[in-house]
């Protein structure tokens, strides 16, 4: 992993580097690269202690003293394809490059404390100060000392800075951590309610009601398109299919609320709020975007709506139809009367609102929100918590998602307890990980999470933890449970535990583990205790039916004097076990292509794609009759593949000879791969093919040219005959 961070290598060299498929390179490095996002940025000389936002890093550099320097570099990056909006943002003034802008801070001695707020290179530094909120944390934070780099937006944050600084020394409020919620005696300080949330205000209303007196304007407006009064049934048939992922089908849920509140049956109304109250954070955003496009097919009832919220008192739901309206004016009038209700559906349509793009919508949520935060309810926090940390990667999205770890680090117990086993992952995960940093949890709650928790870097944090806590307390054997856990992670974090204080037998056990991480840890664990894994290996294999684990493990730390035991599990009765026997041959350098060819038909995929890649070295002395017969459409189709791509490795006129054979196959898939092959030949490797068919081969190529003109177009038919040498057909 550090090999693709630091040095930006191919996938396809550390491939070849180490041995193995490139498939297995992706696949590893995007398992590895959350982990290593979920755990932050560690703080020099500060052990435990890590930054997950900027907030959090001028919060310890105000409770630290540090000095920050901050700073931006430009990183190149490819332009999204032509033709797509936003293309020309990438485009960086200063090195008229495709580049993305990243924000750096560093402490006095230029060690990194953090890197984000990631913005398009177009975006000049003073927009990043302004958007990503770094001048509002230095307002908060007058007491750090921050320097700013030679940018022109850093060096206006310093002025920005100075001028807090002279300002705070003229107040005496302090502002306290990153959430401005205030701390006094260990419990939060509840601020008083915005003058903003009491009422809509007297230029919003004037404004409000200057569209809504013009007489005869609604006459004008053309005719609503909203479906006929719903059924209970129809709102959970469209709910259900849009958490289901559906396409298209947000924009009819949309319709169908329009029209419950239109209606005004108050039946339908508690049914909808309820159906609501149930929805995924994933429901609440497509509701925002998609009821905004279905007010435009009302017209009429949008007039109505905005009539209502000024001179009546419009539903719970109207108002939060509403809150999603196109007009700011409208968004900002039904925020103002949501913030003067108390239900729970409230919540998630102030937190959309709150990482709202106008101002004075985002500022009226966010002042409804401060109120609530600060002696919030279980399930009010949570809800909330869903909807806010889903949108915390937008340009608006963080402060409300800040807010809300800060809850889970320093709210009360009860708080943090619903917050644990809230059905969310996002929220879970958020309040784990904070937990974990503030030393809430203890080891019970590590250890149910690791095992439990159905988010899978919530449960390899908590396991390291739990694991770091037990060893530390002197209490390892509690962390046993962990070695029958069903993640990877989590049982190499045990069995890890577990060796450093002597107890090697679960390492021992975990040797015929079936996955290679947990493999790999009790190799070294046996290795630092001074024993030798391939004895145990060795002892291992020569049972009476050895587990597929125990046979990969041989492979993996064997000689090649080990691989004469490998053979006799070609015909292991488990296709895992057969596959790592092909797999630690390979390895071991001992794979007879006479042995392994015969394995090709075998019925599953795993076995055929590890016979496959041990026999590329030798695809040409392979009988090409017998793969061309295991090619045919009659095979399963992981047969078909392993001998294509076989067929493949002889030469590039065998290669392309049996793509135009397949192209016009009756598998999607197999006809795809071959149009897909020929395509790529044509634009990255015919110019530089320099030999030509002869004899047999030239004709068969011919004769398939032929076949495949109607598939292929007359166009790429000519230009492939052009590169094969060989003549156009005669037109007499």
């Amino acid at each position: 992993m550090a090999r693709v961070l630091r040095f930006q290598l191919p996938y396809a060299a550390l491939a070849v580097f180490y041995g193995v498929d490139r498939s297995t390179i992706t696949r590893a490095v995007h398992e590895i690269r959350p982990l290593l996002a979920a755990r932050r940025f560690a703080v020099p000389g500060e052990v435990g202690l890590r930054l997950q936002t900027m907030a959090d890093v001028f919060a310890y550099a105000s409770a630290q003293g540090v000095e920050l320097r901050v700073d931006g570099t430009e990183v190149r990056v490819r332009p999204p394809k032509a033709g797509r909006p936003g293309r020309r943002a990438f485009v960086s003034g200063e090195t008229r490059q495709n580049t993305k802008k990243v924000t750096d801070i560093t402490d006095g001695q230029g060690r990194t404390l953090w890197a984000g707020a990631i913005r398009p290179g177009h975006m000049n530094d003073q927009t990043a100060v302004n958007t990503e909120g770094i001048g509002d944390l230095c307002e908060r934070h007058p007491m750090v000392k921050a320097k700013a780099k030679a940018d022109a937006g850093y060096r206006d944050l310093a002025t920005r800075k100075q001028q807090s600084s002279e300002k705070s020394a003229c107040t005496t409020r302090e502002l306290r951590g990153t959430s401005g919620l205030g701390r006094a005696s260990g419990r939060l300080v509840k601020p008083e309610r915005s003058a903003v949330t009491r009422g809509l205000g007297q230029q919003l209303l004037r404004r409000l009601r200057a569209r809504t007196d013009v007489p005869g304007v609604r006459a004008h407006l053309s005719d609503d398109h909203l479906p006929d009064r719903p059924t209970a049934q129809q709102l959970r048939d469209a709910t259900a299919a849009v958490e289901s992922e559906r396409v298209g089908k947000a924009d009819e849920l949309s319709g169908l609320l329009l029209a419950v509140d239109r209606d005004g049956d108050p039946t339908l109304l508690a049914e909808t709020g309820q159906l609501l109250l149930r929805a995924s954070p994933r429901l609440w955003l497509m509701l925002d975007v998609a009821t905004r496009g279905a007010w435009w097919q009302a017209p009429r009832w949008s007039a109505v709506a905005v009539q209502r919220l000024v001179q009546g008192e419009p539903p719970l739901l109207g108002l939060t139809v509403a809150a999603f309206h196109p007009d700011g004016h409208v968004r900002e009038a039904a925020v103002a009367r949501l913030a003067e209700r108390d239900e729970s559906l409230v919540l998630p349509a102030l937190t959309l609102r709150a990482s709202d793009w106008v101002p004075q919508v985002r500022d009226r949520a966010r002042a409804a929100l401060e109120h609530r935060l600060a002696e919030p309810s279980g399930a009010g926090l949570v809800a909330a918590a869903a909807v806010a940390l889903a949108l915390r990667e937008r340009r608006e999205g963080r402060w409300l998602a800040n807010r809300i770890e800060t809850v889970f680090r320093d709210g009360p117990v009860e708080l943090l307890t619903a917050a644990l086993a809230a059905p969310d992952w996002r929220t879970r995960r958020a309040a784990h990980l904070t937990a974990l940093a503030a030393g809430r949890l203890d080891l019970a709650q590590m250890l149910h999470a690791a095992e439990h928790d159905g988010d899978l870097p919530t449960r390899i944090r908590c396991a390291e933890a739990a694991v770091r806590t037990a060893v530390t307390a002197g209490t390892a054997g509690l962390v046993r449970p962990l070695l029958s856990s069903g993640t990877a992670v989590v049982r190499a974090e045990a069995v890890h535990g577990l060796a450093r204080t002597g107890d090697i037998a679960p390492a021992i056990v975990a040797l015929a583990d079936r996955n290679p991480i947990v493999r790999a840890v009790a190799q070294a664990a046996l290795r630092r205790a001074g024993s030798d894994p391939v004895e145990e290996y060795r002892r291992l294999v020569m049972t009476s039916r050895p587990e597929p684990g125990a046979i990969a493990g041989l492979g993996e730390t064997g000689t090649a004097d080990d691989a004469k035991l490998i053979p006799s599990w070609l015909d292991h009765p488990q296709s895992r076990g057969r596959a790592e026997a092909v797999r630690a041959l390979r390895r071991l350098g001992a794979a007879d292509p006479n042995t392994l060819s015969g394995m090709l038909a075998d019925p599953s995929g795993a076995v055929t794609r590890q016979v496959t890649t041990a026999l590329r070295p030798w695809a040409s002395r392979l009988d090409p009759q017998r793969l061309r017969e295991l090619l045919t459409a009659s095979n399963p189709h992981h047969i078909r593949v392993a001998a294509y791509r076989l067929l493949h490795e002889r030469d590039t006129w065998t290669r392309l000879l049996i793509d135009l054979e397949l192209v016009a196959d009756p598998t999607p898939s197999m006809r795809n791969r071959a149009r897909s092959d020929i395509a790529t030949w044509l634009t990255y490797e015919a110019a530089t093919t320099h030999s030509m068919p002869q004899g047999h081969t030239a004709d068969a190529l011919n004769k398939q040219l032929r076949d495949a003109e109607d598939v292929l177009g007359p166009d790429r038919i000519r230009l492939l005959r052009f590169h094969f040498g060989l003549k156009p057909p005669s037109t007499a």
